[in-house]
């Protein structure tokens, strides 16, 4: 089958030049979304215009918006592949290569329009789609990892609570605001000697069974995290007076016996914990109100001995 001739856009077409125009159409839509896939953050422009492409080409096919088509495929492919390497990681290759290939694939296309050659553009077609889907599973999992990663950069390995990176973070985005909120700060009294006593393993394990205690007396609104050691911190979003009640019902609620399972061995420990609490004032900084928090829990203690 030979193609109408593309600078006379209004002349009769063949019904299936038709098809593969619609055929070419709907890659560069493919092309588009792979490069939207790989990269989100650099390849949105290119999506972007690759579609504002395709439409001009889908308005009238001529040799001039062939060539003007192909010409954009391969510079938003080109910068596209530019932008990528700038990233110092894995991914940023395989987006090369990626780039690299969907230039191919253009290539191809844009040939067999122009030249009226479809034998293999079905086969290219599928090949294509097929490679635009490996893609984006490649990307998926990817992302999955990532996520993941920054997950685990700011849960505590041992309790599965937050850590005090991500306590930074949530005090940080309180204190941006005008909200009321107060700190409190829960330390196990003499952990040391239980873990002297009964070895770490144990006092792990009586960490991990207080973290999840904890968890359970907090608001979803609020925050609690480890830390460090045998230190958990709680935000809550109320003022002084019920952080201080609510203070002292949790703290009797984490003190008292801990039963550990562990080797086939059962132990009941005693536990006690103090809590301090420091409401967040005004122009401070997030240094300035732990360290009231600290000298709360450390008043405490003091009376306690």
């Amino acid at each position: 089958m030979s193609a109408p001739d593309p600078a006379h856009p209004d002349s009769q077409r063949d019904p299936s030049f038709e098809t593969v125009l619609e055929c070419y159409f709907s890659l560069i839509r493919d092309i588009a979304d792979a490069l939207e896939t790989i990269r989100p953050e650099i390849g949105s422009a290119c999506y972007q215009q690759l579609n504002r492409t395709r439409i001009r080409l889908a308005q009238g096919v001529t040799s001039k918006s062939l060539e003007t088509t192909r010409a954009t495929l391969h510079a938003e492919l080109k910068a596209f592949a530019e932008k990528a390497r700038q990233f110092q990681d894995v991914q940023a290759v395989r987006n090369d290569r990626y780039a690299e290939r969907l230039g191919q694939f253009a290539d191809y296309l844009e040939k067999s329009v122009r030249s009226g050659e479809f034998k293999r553009l079905p086969e290219q077609a599928a090949e294509l789609r097929s490679f635009v889907k490996s893609i984006q599973e490649d990307n998926r999992d990817a992302l999955a990892r990532l996520q993941q990663a920054e997950l685990l950069a700011y849960i505590d390995a041992l309790t599965g609570v937050p850590n005090r990176r991500e306590f930074d973070r949530q005090l940080a985005a309180r204190m941006a605001t005008e909200h009321e909120f107060c700190v409190l700060l829960f330390d196990l009294d003499r952990f040391k000697s239980v873990n002297d006593k009964f070895g770490h393993l144990y006092g792990d394990e009586i960490l991990k069974q207080l973290g999840a205690r904890l968890s359970r007396q907090i608001r979803a609104r609020d925050f609690i995290c480890r830390w460090g050691g045998d230190e958990f911190v709680v935000i809550l979003e109320c003022g002084l007076e019920p952080a201080l009640a609510r203070a002292e019902k949790i703290a009797k609620w984490l003190s008292g016996p801990y039963r550990l399972t562990l080797r086939d061995e059962e132990l009941k420990v005693d536990v006690s914990v103090t809590v301090g609490v420091a409401e967040r004032r005004a122009g401070e900084t997030p240094e300035q109100l732990f360290h009231r928090v600290d000298e709360a829990l450390y008043r405490q203690k003091s009376r306690t001995v």
